[in-house]
């Protein structure tokens, strides 16, 4: 059995590492850090029905990916995970650039918000293929020793893509000035999507698949055939392990400007430090879950997570950039550690023949249904006030922690499966 890291090994790590951040950066990043100018640009400039607007976006996307998903996602168990990572990769791509350039609504009025969403829709769709290729060629061909630390990378993204944001943004306001920045600057952010591209054509194939023989015309059919109870508890950890990713990801930018009062430079920071301590958490639980085990490793994280739930409320009683710096670091480091081994988990839930259509499928479906969370907080908060936002998240992680802790004691261990696949 390979043990050891390749020269192919370290490219498919970094090819794999950068395009999914650029996946996920398409998928809702980019819309969650610049959703302050899209609400008064683009929406409806009417705080929280905009906010609303901005959650809805994101959960049009996700439920787009599902569709792309069982229409595009099987070219990767057809005809190869790279070739569905270029067609997903320049879809998604070009989808998400063109928001940059919708006018106004002052301008165009109602044009502004539908070319939004339609454009939403169409790049989710075409993250349903990339998902395919890019959510699997990096487990499934890199070694046993490896696979745990590496399947971080799941939930990482979600972090990496807000360091891409921030870094653009740092870059694009030092350039053009802050003010400018906030007319109109924050659309160059979205031209960063096209990065996407290169990388996908320059990410090396799936060795695996490309050796494996048993290759199957309807993987979407097989796999809710034969592989259903698979299917089901795949779906569920991503949904549940979604869902608390997005607690963090994509409503804390809007926490911190709407509660905590931060604003460009002070957002950009607490951006940064919440995007780096969810990374460094996340491969340490995919490390471990190497060693105890996924289920186990979710189990762990499930208790950590709701661990967290206090934290929120805290966060949203200081101004003080240190304690808000003290309270991100402990919620994303509780928050994220589940998490680092559901990405293998997922892989090793179905063999190569399906691998591509049954990883899109679960994990699409449980980041779409993941997606409704934020957008369900979004709603409260326009019934109970953004006073009460600190309370509803705390509710909101805390119900989610138990839920994902009852599901993970009743899955079952993945890790090892991929070695044991029979090669006919």
């Amino acid at each position: 059995m390979k043990e050891r890291l390749t020269l192919t090994d370290v490219k498919l790590i970094l090819f794999n590492t950068l395009g999914y951040t650029l996946m996920v950066y398409n998928a809702g990043s980019v819309i969650a850090f610049t959703s302050p100018y899209l609400i008064s640009s683009i929406l409806f400039n009417s705080f929280p029905f905009s906010l609303i607007g901005i959650y809805g976006s994101i959960v049009i996307s996700y439920f787009t990916r599902i569709i792309g998903s069982a229409i595009l996602g099987p070219i990767a168990d057809k005809v190869g995970r790279k070739k569905a990572m270029v067609v997903g990769g320049i879809g998604s791509s070009i989808s998400t650039f063109l928001i940059s350039l919708i006018p106004p609504y002052d301008s165009a009025g109602l044009l502004s918000p539908i070319l939004f969403f339609s454009l939403i829709g169409l790049q989710g769709f075409f993250s349903g293929p990339l998902s395919a290729g890019i959510q699997v060629i990096g487990i499934e061909n890199l070694p046993e020793k490896h696979r745990g630390w590496f399947s971080g990378i799941g939930f990482v993204v979600g972090g990496t893509s807000l360091l891409y944001a921030t870094s653009l943004s740092y870059l694009v306001s030092s350039l053009i000035g802050n003010y400018n920045y906030e007319v109109y600057g924050w659309r160059f952010l979205y031209a960063g999507s096209l990065l996407v591209i290169p990388v996908c054509y320059l990410s090396p194939d799936s060795a695996r698949f490309k050796n494996y023989r048993r290759k199957v015309s309807k993987p979407v059919k097989l796999v809710f055939l034969k592989y259903r109870k698979n299917l089901i508890f795949a779906l569920l950890l991503s949904f549940l392990w979604a869902s608390l990713n997005f607690s963090v990801i994509v409503i804390m930018p809007n926490f911190l400007y709407s509660v905590n009062g931060l604003r460009e430079t002070s957002l950009n920071e607490a951006t940064a430090i919440y995007s780096i301590t969810s990374s460094l958490s996340a491969f340490l639980g995919g490390a471990i879950s190497e060693v105890l085990g996924r289920r186990k490793v979710s189990i762990i994280g499930s208790i950590l997570s709701f661990i967290s739930s206090p934290l929120y409320i805290f966060l949203g009683n200081t101004m003080n950039f240190e304690q808000i710096s003290l309270y991100l670091t402990g919620i994303t480091t509780l928050t994220f550690f589940g998490a680092g081994g559901i990405l293998a988990l997922v892989n090793e839930s179905f063999p190569t023949e399906v691998r591509g259509t049954g990883v899109s499928l679960s994990w699409n479906t449980g980041f779409f249904l993941g997606t409704i969370v934020p957008l369900i907080s979004s709603i409260l908060i326009s019934k109970y006030g953004v006073n009460y936002f600190p309370e509803i998240q705390a509710i909101i992680v805390f119900s989610l922690s138990l839920t994902a802790l009852l599901t993970s004691l009743l899955s079952e261990e993945t890790k090892g499966r991929i070695e044991k696949e029979e090669q006919v």
